[in-house]
């Protein structure tokens, strides 16, 4: 729906329920639903009242919920007469939601969330609970058992940066026991010994149960991308292979065995892969930049550039089909191509200093110095260990005669990267140069 109903909605409810709150459904924060609650009396939220009925809630087996508190996390505003307006309300006489309805069914409104984030209103008692559940680990730990029981896993549940170690291992321990009766999207965990953990459960439970599940296809692909994830390919090949003897026609199948033979060198069987979830699912545009990849790498050049223009066809923000279709243009010797493709790519993520580097490469190359210095700086800004950059900014700062600072940044070169034959010889060459002008040889 859009504002204007979702506001009459809340009118009309805070009419019959003077003494309402509106309320998350998510544990996340996050989501488009909402729930409007109404309270009889005025006591509104009451704690001891919740305290009360908790045993009634915890002999659920649906959900978790140590303490009522934790619910408060939930509460967006308690004033919804501000919230909403004072505008006409939905009656029987005047049914303006009828009208409205049909047309909304399918519709989503951004002014929802920015208009209750504008004009919510909580009371200082509940900003007290919610700032008191929401720093406490304990408590957010607490919360997340509540999140991971009604399958609402978010990010960030808990700071694991605050965390004792005994906190630490009771979360983790919470995580194993969910991980080992349902898929994660492993997205949502930033530890990576939790992922390690959370993964070793999921692949021996699904190993114990695979003859069990009924749908074989999807447990087995969902093996494969957790033997992926753990380095272990062999194991993530034979598991994508079983998944698609069930079901060949699965695109995401293929396409991600696709990706694992283009990390394991195996380019001819990428190809195949990618080819056959390009054919189930024409819009795949990663599947064509992985052929373009995998081509580019056996060295066939002008079909790869086919590859990596298609996919930018289908995504023109697809930064690294930008950054490798300049690569091939420049071993093309194409470079007012690659500059394009190159600029393109730092248009879409500025702070990468191997593209700030290889434009700089490009420009100097049609001897564009002062803006080769511009992005070779810029690149040196960003990862000043660079050694490649180094080096090719001395390069540049030799044909500006610049001898000193060149050699300064043949020598930062190899400092960083002793195995630099080029930087070996850059160096040499530049001394040699700066000997003869000055007569000052080593």
């Amino acid at each position: 729906m859009d504002w204007p109903t979702f506001a009459l909605i809340g009118r009309t409810f805070a009419r019959v329920f003077p003494n309402s709150l509106l309320v998350l459904t998510k544990p996340s924060g996050l989501g488009k639903d909402y729930l409007l609650v109404g309270f009889k009396d005025k006591n509104r939220l009451s704690l001891e009242t919740a305290e009360r009925r908790l045993s009634c809630v915890q002999q659920s087996g649906n959900v978790t919920l140590s303490e009522p508190r934790l619910l408060y996390r939930l509460v967006l505003s308690e004033d919804l007469r501000t919230l909403f307006g004072r505008e006409p309300v939905n009656t029987d006489s005047r049914p303006l939601l009828e009208f409205a309805a049909p047309k909304l069914m399918y519709h989503s409104d951004p002014m929802i969330n920015k208009a209750i984030q504008s004009e919510k209103w909580l009371s200082p008692q509940t900003r007290a609970v919610i700032d008191l559940v929401t720093s406490d680990v304990d408590a957010q730990i607490d919360f997340a058992a509540y999140a991971l029981s009604v399958y609402e896993p978010f990010p960030n549940m808990v700071d694991l940066s605050a965390a004792t170690p005994p906190q630490k291992e009771r979360f983790f321990k919470l995580m194993e026991s969910y991980c080992a009766d349902n898929p994660l999207d492993y997205a949502l965990l930033t530890d990576e010994q939790l992922k390690q953990r959370c993964r070793s459960i999921q692949i021996q439970t699904i190993q114990d149960k695979i003859e069990l599940v009924s749908d074989k296809a999807a447990s087995y692909f969902y093996l494969a991308g957790l033997y992926d994830d753990q380095g272990m390919l062999d194991e993530a090949i034979a598991s994508y292979f079983k998944s698609l003897r069930i079901k060949p026609d699965n695109a995401d199948a293929h396409y991600n065995l696709g990706v694992v033979f283009v990390r394991e060198q195996r380019y001819n069987q990428a190809i195949r892969h990618l080819a056959e979830a390009l054919r189930i699912n024409a819009s795949l545009a990663e599947a064509r930049y992985n052929i373009g990849l995998a081509l580019t790498r056996q060295g066939r050049l002008d079909e790869a550039v086919t590859h990596y223009i298609e996919a930018l066809r289908i995504n023109r923000d697809n930064a690294d089909a930008h950054y490798n279709l300049g690569g091939v243009f420049m071993r093309q010797g194409k470079l007012d191509k690659a500059i394009i493709h190159y600029a393109e790519a730092l248009q879409i993520t500025p702070n990468s200093a191997d593209l700030h580097n290889n434009l700089g490469y490009a420009l100097a190359g049609q001897g564009k110095l002062v803006e080769a210095v511009q992005h070779y700086t810029e690149a040196l800004r960003i990862e000043p260990n660079l050694a490649n950059a180094h080096n090719n900014f001395g390069c540049v700062l030799v044909r500006q005669r610049k001898l000193d600072e060149a050699i300064k940044h043949f020598t930062e070169a190899l400092r960083i990267n002793p195995n630099f034959p080029d930087a070996h010889r850059n160096l040499r060459d530049a001394l040699n140069r700066r000997a003869k002008i000055t007569g000052d040889w080593y």
